[in-house]
């Protein structure tokens, strides 16, 4: 089952795996609550997503709600410290076109940066800066275990610098493994 925000986005994925019967897509907005039955899924996943949500306690709070006691709940987000670099780049007269007027670590600003889209136009997105702890605090309150963390880097400039970061939570005790 696969959810979005956006409708565009279901109908491509609708007809793109119109011949897989086993997938189905939803629009669905993460601030919400979801439709699904408590405890009714082994994984939940979220790629990419919930550095474009002001408040992430809703999904935390849904996500710990429909899984099973074995479930996992999966979060991949741009890496907070990556922002970081590019903050750093600005003060060293680098400013990029894409982020323009970061702030530090600790700011909760909203941020904006330029995408192109796949008809090939900028859009602007609206983001929410969030250090690692705040992205892991919502699930905690939520009741869950951080059992996972990676990050993944990439190289720019000379040095290796955080890219992804990938969180692991579940309902099962267990250690965190770094």
């Amino acid at each position: 089952i696969g959810t979005d925000f956006s409708t565009k986005f279901i109908t491509l994925c609708k007809s793109r795996y119109k011949d897989q019967t086993n997938l189905s897509f939803f629009h669905h907005d993460v601030t919400q609550k979801m439709t699904f039955a408590s405890q009714t899924f082994d994984i939940v996943l979220t790629k990419m997503v919930l550095q474009y949500v002001k408040d992430i306690s809703m999904f935390a709070s849904e996500s710990a709600r429909v899984i099973n006691n074995k479930g996992k709940v999966i979060v991949i987000v741009d890496h907070p410290f990556h922002r970081q670099f590019y903050f750093a780049q600005s003060l060293a007269g680098k400013t990029g076109p894409n982020y323009e007027g970061l702030k530090d670590y600790f700011s909760n600003e909203p941020q904006t940066k330029t995408k192109i889209a796949q008809d090939g136009k900028e859009v602007q997105l609206t983001w929410y800066p969030n250090t690692i702890s705040e992205y892991i605090a919502p699930f905690i309150n939520a009741g869950l275990m951080l059992t996972d963390m990676n990050e993944i880097g990439e190289k720019k400039e000379g040095c290796t610098i955080p890219r992804i970061l990938c969180l692991q939570f579940s309902k099962q005790k267990k250690q965190i493994k770094v």
